[in-house]
């Protein structure tokens, strides 16, 4: 069910990457993609808040082993620091890895292959208050990342590995999404649970050039090669729920699909897979549920089950799915002061292994 782009729409994404210089560069979508080959699996942790102590864990499916990827201290030779204060985000681009460390206002960026430490990106404005980093996309040689602070996106060079230029959208953005489709960068204005917009962001101007409007408190935007992105709010956590939105790239009209996922989700092969958890104001007890469901919608009302084999997780709190198989990386965060886990399920929903990471797992992806 791969769903490809015309030949048309591939010629005129080439003719305006071809221009782009010095950078990585945002591979072309291949028509007949050879089978993806799993080398390793990353798992950012969270950790606690203040606390300093976020992780990166890496797993090898060759060996079936967890190690913890060691940063060199930068003060003191021979020594190793922490990763830093709240692990947000991940991103694979290229040949480097991404991690957003939100309370610390900087990226760590690694080689994916060695491991090794190329950097850190500081993101401070001009009095040099943090801007604290959220969530990353990729596209045409730079990766833009959301700053809550400042309601802004910052745009990074990936051979210098320095900001070079910085968009005001909402206040307070989150997840962010760059649309092969349409050349274009969507934003989540959450406003800290007030907000209700999307920002729009030409990236050949690199200018926020519309907003749409969209359920409250948007949270996770997720968009490819396709006609649609797809979009979680939160509501208010009371009176005002939740929910899922698809929004049509061609002219931005919304359609509200239901109350289901509002929080994280992925998306693979035309299935969203995803878990939602609703949360009772009056005692924040929660209810958690898992699915999938094809994007066009069809199957929204009626979602496939994700987990069939009666596993139960403690607290979810970050999915992936490798991709081409639909096999499904679900954390747990368990009591969110010790190790975290990280299941994993195959297309049918029956658990095949599990692994325990750092504290508070948030965020999984693959090479």
């Amino acid at each position: 069910m791969k769903s490809r782009m015309k030949f048309v729409e591939i010629m005129s994404l080439w003719l305006l990457l071809v221009g782009i210089s010095g950078c990585e560069k945002t591979p072309l979508p291949d028509p007949n993609p050879e089978p993806f080959t799993l080398h390793g699996v990353f798992i950012l942790n969270q950790g606690g808040n203040k606390q300093n102590n976020a992780s990166l864990s890496f797993y090898d499916p060759a060996s079936q082993t967890v190690s913890t990827v060691p940063f060199p201290s930068e003060s003191e030779p021979g020594q190793n620091e922490a990763l830093g204060d709240l692990g947000q985000d991940l991103l694979i681009y290229g040949s480097k890895l991404y991690i957003v460390v939100s309370n610390s206002s900087y990226i760590r960026v690694l080689d994916v292959k060695t491991k090794q430490s190329l950097g850190k990106i500081v993101l401070e404005d001009n009095e040099k208050k943090p801007r604290n980093p959220r969530y990353l996309a990729a596209y045409g040689g730079k990766v833009y990342v959301t700053c809550s602070t400042d309601g802004t996106v910052a745009r990074i060079d990936t051979a210098s590995l320095q900001t070079d230029g910085s968009v005001n959208v909402g206040a307070n953005p989150e997840g962010i999404a760059a649309s092969i489709y349409n050349a274009k960068l969507y934003v989540a204005n959450s406003g800290f649970g007030t907000g209700n917009t999307v920002s729009v962001i030409d990236i050949a101007t690199f200018r926020e050039e519309a907003t749409i409007e969209t359920g409250l408190n948007p949270n996770i935007i997720r968009a490819g090669d396709q006609t649609f992105a797809y979009l979680s709010y939160q509501g208010n956590f009371g009176d005002i729920a939740g929910g899922f939105q698809r929004i049509d790239l061609r002219n931005h009209a919304v359609t509200t699909l239901g109350a289901y996922p509002k929080a994280d989700f992925a998306w693979e092969d035309g299935v969203i897979f995803y878990y939602d958890i609703t949360y009772n104001p009056v005692d924040w007890s929660t209810q958690v549920t898992y699915g999938k469901f094809n994007d066009t919608g069809e199957s929204y009302a009626h979602p496939s089950p994700l987990i069939t084999d009666g596993t139960q997780l403690t607290a979810p709190y970050a999915i992936a799915v490798e991709p081409y198989t639909e096999t499904v990386y679900l954390a747990d965060a368990g009591d969110y002061s010790n190790p975290g886990t990280i299941y994993v399920f195959d297309p049918a929903g029956k658990q095949t292994d599990a692994f325990t990471v750092g504290i508070i797992p948030c965020k999984i992806v693959f090479y």
